[in-house]
């Protein structure tokens, strides 16, 4: 015991000075980029909205989020939650099947959504996507009543309450939804998501001026809220292919 003593006393000064002068140097930790940004907020973290509201929109469209199989495919998987979200009131035969995006292009049997999503493809336009959106509902037994396209030609104090006037509106039934076509990364704050982009709204918190986008995108985000300037702004951005702004789809289906 007395050895054991006399050794750490004798060692303890070698053991702090190996330590003090030989220990690697540690990297500095550089500070994560998140992955919202500065202005949206992941629903899981604000839920309040959700829990004293009705939202109709996003009952009717929450139990069928799906992702997009890539890239480009943006447009199929909007198109398969909104088809979905319209029959959801219906009773549905035992061999209907729900439209997903791995299947739904099949069904829909268009040439042109086809290459405009497969490799190479362009992506779709938020005036092609009305007549997709047409296509998808009928291939599924779906009746839209009316589809409404709005170009968001600015980011306007004006055209911001023109926009909330109608998700107030849309906020009020599951008889119609809004589908936003938009530059990614004004809403999320990444640089490598500044493409085009379509989602579903799933509510509008008309109180906070938010609205809660369904992104499609799931191997990147899940929903997240966005303040109705932000969202607009967003909006407000050309589109490469058809050289129009982006813009809003409101559908009607009874």
């Amino acid at each position: 015991m007395r050895v054991a003593t006399w050794l750490r006393a004798s060692l303890a000064p070698l053991l702090l000075w190996a330590t003090t002068n030989h220990a690697p140097a540690q990297e500095p930790v550089a500070a994560a980029r998140p992955k919202y940004g500065a202005s949206a907020v992941r629903l899981h973290r604000d839920q309040a909205y959700l829990r004293q509201a009705p939202a109709p929109d996003y009952w009717a469209l929450s139990p069928y989020y799906a992702g997009q199989l890539d890239d480009l495919s943006c447009s199929v998987a909007t198109a398969a939650m909104v088809v979905n979200a319209a029959l959801a009131e219906r009773d549905l035969a035992a061999d209907h099947q729900l439209a997903r995006p791995a299947g739904l292009l099949r069904r829909v049997h268009s040439p042109e959504w086809t290459r405009a999503v497969g490799p190479g493809g362009a992506g779709v336009t938020l005036d092609q996507m009305s007549g997709y959106l047409r296509l998808a509902c009928a291939a599924y037994g779906a009746t839209v009543q009316r589809i409404d396209v709005l170009h968001v030609d600015d980011a306007s104090a004006e055209t911001q309450d023109r926009i909330h006037r109608l998700l107030v509106q849309n906020e009020r039934s599951a008889n119609d939804l809004v589908v936003v076509n938009f530059l990614q990364s004004v809403l999320t704050g990444d640089p490598a998501g500044a493409v085009g982009h379509l989602a579903p709204l799933a509510a509008y918190d008309a109180g906070r001026r938010r609205a809660l986008v369904l992104d499609p995108d799931r191997q990147w985000y899940e929903p997240y809220w966005v303040p109705l300037d932000r969202l607009v702004t967003a909006m407000a951005t050309q589109d490469e292919t058809s050289r129009r702004p982006r813009g809003l789809m409101h559908v009607t289906f009874r």
